[in-house]
Formats: C-alpha cells, structure tokens, sequence
C-alpha cells in the first residue's frame, strides 16, 4: 500500500481537516489521537509534476507533526509521537544548540536566537536528472524570494555531502542580516540549509556555519518509520467525520 502513488501530493488544512479529505475521497487516510496533532496546518512539499508514493506523504506528514506512523485497520494509519528519526547527521558547533521542530532542525548559537537551519523538503522517488535539478532549482528560488529573488541560475555551486547544491548569498530584508542558503538533492531527499546571521556576528559564526555545512550526511540506509512493524490497538482511535454537504460520496 506504501508503494503506491497518490493522485496528488497537495497537502491543505489542519492535518486533521486533510486526513478528513483523504477518507471521504477513499483514499488511505490519516489519524491521531493527540489534539495538538490533529490542529496543526500542513505545507505542501512537493512540486506539482510529482505525484509521491503513499509513505513519501505520510513521511511528509509525520514530519510537520513531529510523529511517526503505523498501519490500523482498512485504510487507515495512525500519527503518534514521538517524531521519525532525522534522515542526516552533522556534528554541532561547540556553543550551539539543536532543536527539532518537525519540517526543519534549528541549529542556534549563544550570540543570537538564529543561526541555521536545515529544512526537509521530502523524499522522491524515480526522479530524473532534469526533473531532480528543476525541483532543485524551484526550492532555491522559493527560499530565496524574499531576499530580493535570487535567481538559481545566477547562484553558484558547492558541494554538500559530495553532493552539487545550489548556493547563494545577500542581504536579508531585515537590516543588518545576511542570508546564505544552499538547496540540494541528496538520495532522493530534498534539503534546503538556511543561515541568517547579523553581520556583527557574521565573522565569527559564518565559519562556524560552513563547518556543520561540511559535516552534514544524509545516513545511509535511510531511517524508515520506526512505527510500521509494530501492532496498533484501534480502540479509542479518533475517526475522521463526513464533510457536511458530501453525500454524494460513500463511506470506505
């Protein structure tokens, strides 16, 4: 069931008013039990010529909400804490500290509430060359649009985890920041490193920034929800309800 495509992998709503719309459209669907779960919004992550397989938008699910995954009953799946174990590695600057928040890691020193962060933009699968670079290319330009529109053609390359990413460098909105970002497709798994330090700390943790640039791995094998092999007990289990209005569709 994991392996197969959906028709789409836009995401909307609350992933309680999403997992709503996947079960009145018969689809696999989604739930939790956690109220704090079920409220939070979901971003789509992937491009609009790409149609996931069932895991990869779960895994994007899961990833937002900070839970893992495992099969109920039917067509269900249940959403529960704690979070998937990250897909990469790389060790800290001494001073900083780490803090999980779902879709992106935020790396942060002593001198200032931001430092770095690296963002997970899904996992593909049977991408092609071009269709990895484009995709490549879109989230480069997404992430640099509101510091003035950097184009990825004009950014220049380096590489990540002997991986060719996509790097550029300018002045944040906010006066006195400078933005660098590196966006990149390693192993089918999508990643953007974002860094926005005040130019008066700009010299001593820039350096600090490309040094946990340069340790970063994706791990290998990929970590897989660590929910799938275990038994679900389906009581208690808070089910989607119809969409007022829809009667026109049946229940699964």
């Amino acid at each position: 069931m994991l392996s197969t495509r959906v028709k789409t992998g836009m995401m909307m709503g609350s992933f309680y008013e999403y997992g709503n719309l996947l079960y009145c459209a018969q689809e696999a669907w989604m739930a939790t039990k956690d109220k704090e779960v079920a409220g939070m919004r979901l971003q789509t992550v992937f491009p609009d010529f790409y149609k996931p397989t069932l895991y990869e938008l779960f895994e994007a699910a899961a990833r937002q909400t900070g839970t893992t995954f495992k099969h109920g009953e039917g067509r269900g799946w249940m959403f529960e804490r704690p979070p998937m174990p990250l897909p990469f590695s790389l060790t800290i600057a001494e001073g900083w500290r780490k803090e999980n928040r779902g879709s992106y890691v935020a790396y942060i020193p002593a001198e200032q509430p931001v430092g770095m962060d690296v963002y997970m933009f899904g996992t593909y699968s049977d991408l092609n060359k071009e269709d990895e670079q484009k995709f490549r290319g879109d989230i480069a330009r997404f992430f640099s649009k509101p510091n003035r529109g950097a184009k990825p053609e004009a950014m220049s390359r380096e590489l990540v985890d002997d991986c060719e990413a996509l790097f550029c460098e300018t002045d944040a909105p906010k006066p006195g920041v400078i933005w660098r970002q590196w966006s990149f497709v390693k192993n089918g798994r999508s990643f953007v490193i974002v860094s926005a330090l005040d130019k008066a700390n700009s010299e001593k943790l820039f350096p600090e920034v490309r040094k946990m640039v340069a340790s970063f791995q994706v791990i290998e094998p990929e970590p897989k929800c660590t929910g799938l092999e275990q038994e679900l007990n389906p009581e208690k289990i808070v089910r989607p309800q119809r969409v007022p209005g829809w009667s026109n569709l049946s229940n699964p």
